[in-house]
């Protein structure tokens, strides 16, 4: 039971993707906290807009985890006017902080500023996070990695029986993203005879993704 000066949080997710083990951690994390009172709400639903919109004024923070932002924004843009309303504190975790096809940091960093955002996550070290979201000038950047709820992520298969000595379950980088040097470690492995041989199992189509507990 959390104690009576617990904050009062409200974490708002988005429940599309069940092959990104990530999503769920900070969620487990808030709920089990003691420092937070934390309830949760999956975004998602249409019915639920007007329900959370309501609810939003009853917290003291507001958390929006990396889920809210997929499918650029599509479920958290009808709450906007309630976030610009609130009373209490918006905490927001950023997903994918590179522009995709289709889903561009921009336009992000532009909700967040509408929303008057108070604190936002970044997964970057704190000097790159603070460059990145400086048009933010009213926002704290916080340097914040991605949770890893040790009651799922533990080990289970002894070293020594483990069938896998390197596996990869991901999505090639895109050239123009500028960043290649986690496809040369891939291909790198993927690649090289090594003696004794590795056993690998490395997947970059993306057909090989899993949900929380097969990643773990």
């Amino acid at each position: 039971m959390n104690p009576p000066s617990a904050i009062r949080t409200l974490v708002l997710y988005a429940d599309v993707w069940g092959t990104l083990s990530y999503f769920d951690d900070w969620k487990r994390a808030f709920e089990t906290s003691t420092e937070f009172s934390a309830d949760t709400a999956n975004i998602c639903p249409p019915g639920n807009t007007r329900d959370i919109a309501a609810r939003i004024r009853e917290y003291e923070l507001i958390v929006l985890l990396h889920s809210t932002h997929v499918n650029r924004q599509q479920y958290l843009r009808p709450l906007l006017p309630a976030f610009e309303s609130r009373p209490g504190r918006l905490l927001a975790f950023v997903d994918n902080e590179v522009n995709l096809p289709g889903d561009y940091l921009s336009d992000k960093i532009a909700f967040l500023k509408a929303a008057r955002a108070d604190f936002v996550a970044t997964q970057l070290p704190l000097a790159a996070g603070e460059y990145l979201y400086a048009d933010l000038s009213q926002t704290r950047v916080l340097a914040v990695p991605h949770a890893l709820n040790p009651e799922r992520y533990r080990p289970v298969v002894p070293q020594a029986t483990r069938p896998v000595d390197i596996g990869v379950r991901s999505y090639e980088y895109f050239v123009l993203m500028g960043d290649i040097e986690r496809n040369q470690i891939i291909d790198y492995f993927a690649q090289t005879p090594f003696a004794p041989p590795l056993r690998l199992d490395i997947n970059t189509a993306g057909t090989g993704r899993l949900p929380p507990d097969g990643w773990a």
